[in-house]
């Protein structure tokens, strides 16, 4: 089974992910990443999919502002 890229561990692209795979665009993850891979290479796309921190970011910056409290 692919593993998920990091970059694509938010909403956006998740939401884009699963949107595909629910609309049997592709047939698989493996299609579907490379899917959004393709797509994100227009840079108005890539704004729209992958303008946010993933979500594996977002959880290390709060830990790790909460050890320095």
């Amino acid at each position: 089974m692919p593993q998920l890229p990091e970059k694509y561990l938010n909403s956006r692209s998740l939401n884009y992910i699963i949107g595909c795979i629910e609309d049997k665009e592709v047939k698989n993850l493996s299609e579907a990443i490379n899917l959004l891979e393709l797509e994100s290479q227009d840079l108005q796309v890539r704004d729209l999919i992958m303008n946010e921190k993933s979500a594996l970011l977002k959880s290390r910056q709060l830990v790790s502002e909460s050890q320095l409290q």
